[in-house]
């Protein structure tokens, strides 16, 4: 059915972005590429859907390059977290902190760009400012176990009192 309506309207991307959910499902990685790609050609939203579909298939650089067009075209929390992530795995460190403080500022209850931002100030060594976000994060749900954790972990070590 959905080969018919890419036969149909091949101009049309949301039939591509379906085959190319069908193709995930059966596991075919590469067709999957294929369909979600052609989707970002004629609707450039399917950027963040190709972006995820390169990412599972471990393709950082160009999973990068996704999301930072799906997010060129428009905000999106989720573009932006993955990107922050990849920016993050791939050693660019300044970056996923400027996409996460950007991210806090216009959405201060995402706990988890709060924790993301929180691990990230942690590796690099910034222990004031990773207590905070941890905090944050358990403003927004104060039943994260990491961030107990982490806080505990990082009072400790400054040689705190667990207040």
């Amino acid at each position: 059915m959905l080969k018919k309506a890419i036969v149909v309207k091949p101009q049309w991307a949301e039939p591509h972005y379906n085959y190319g959910r069908l193709l995930k499902k059966q596991g075919d990685r590469e067709g999957v590429l294929k369909e979600l790609q052609l989707a970002t050609q004629l609707a450039p939203a399917a950027h963040l859907y190709y972006a995820d579909s390169l990412l599972a298939a471990g393709k950082l650089a160009e999973a990068s390059s996704e999301y930072e067009r799906s997010v060129s075209l428009g905000p999106s929390l989720k573009a932006e977290q993955r990107l922050a992530d990849i920016y993050i795995r791939t050693g660019n460190r300044s970056g996923a902190e400027a996409i996460l403080r950007r991210v806090i500022a216009e959405s201060p209850y995402d706990g988890s760009s709060h924790l993301s931002m929180a691990r990230l100030l942690e590796q690099d060594g910034r222990f004031s400012e990773a207590l905070s976000e941890y905090g944050k994060v358990l403003e927004t749900n104060p039943q994260s176990s990491e961030a107990q954790s982490a806080i505990t972990r990082l009072q400790k070590y400054q040689g705190k009192p667990k207040g």
